[in-house]
């Protein structure tokens, strides 16, 4: 956050607000404080460091004489709540803001990529995609999906808005101006699409599957057929063998007897 130029003499500290979702929302500091606090953050944090972060601007005054609200994109922090409340209000709507921008990027990445399967399909054509590709967009689309239903503040209110009415106005007030829920609602439906195609793809990965093990096992009945017909022309062969044997002895008798008539006929 911007202080306005009109209220930097009342400004006596700057403020920095950490969310759970990995946001950090600030008011009134340097942009070389900012710098350090996001060193530090990348450096206690689980996620290692960003490379690359949703950034919003916003400018805000301080005014004791008014309500505070939001007039002509700048925030007004007035003197119906403590200010550190109206900022943690605030705050809160900005983070949710920045997350689902930096989820609505990831989408937009998601389904960049596989803008030319529909036409593929409409066209008849074979997918070019290998199994590992296909694999690799299912593993994006799952991980998308694992962040969206990680954060459930997305949909839910923050827990100080059941206990002050002025916060929940406050951070409402912010969540409209940003157009918080008719984003989310795009976002669920470009989701539902990318659900759609991704049924598509796994599909195809099944089809594709199941077409190689129907050639493998085509390719084992050949082999088996071809064993066995190796098989039976050598037993046939060995038969042939064995009957020419038979004969050639039974030749090779009558010739004996033929040649000996008195041992025929003593017999």
């Amino acid at each position: 956050m911007k202080q306005s130029d009109g209220d930097r003499s009342n400004a006596h500290r700057g403020e920095a607000f950490f969310f759970n979702n990995g946001v950090l929302v600030t008011w009134g500091v340097s942009d070389q404080q900012i710098e350090d606090l996001l060193r530090i953050a990348n450096d206690v944090g689980q996620g290692g460091v960003y490379s690359d972060m949703e950034v919003e601007w916003f400018d805000y005054v301080v005014d004791n004489d008014h309500n505070g609200g939001i007039a002509n994109d700048t925030i007004i922090i007035g003197s119906d709540l403590p200010h550190d409340q109206y900022k943690l209000a605030f705050s809160s709507g900005l983070a949710r803001s920045a997350k689902l921008s930096s989820l609505e990027n990831l989408l937009d990445n998601h389904l960049h990529k596989t803008r030319n399967i529909p036409t593929l399909l409409l066209r008849g054509k074979q997918l070019p995609l290998s199994r590992k590709e296909i694999l690799r967009i299912l593993g994006e689309l799952f991980s998308l999906r694992g962040r969206v239903n990680l954060h459930s503040e997305l949909l839910d209110l923050p827990d100080f808005c059941w206990s002050s009415p002025k916060m929940e106005d406050a951070f409402s007030v912010i969540s409209r101006n940003l157009d918080v829920r008719a984003r989310i609602a795009i976002f669920n439906k470009k989701l539902d699409y990318a659900n759609e195609l991704a049924e598509v793809l796994r599909t195809h990965l099944h089809e594709e599957h199941s077409l190689k093990l129907e050639w493998a096992v085509i390719a084992l009945i050949s082999i088996e057929i071809l064993f066995e017909a190796v098989h039976y022309w050598e037993k046939m062969k060995d038969r042939a063998e064995e009957l020419q044997l038979v004969v050639e002895t039974d030749q090779d008798m009558d010739l004996d007897v033929q040649k000996h008539p008195e041992i025929a006929s003593k017999e």
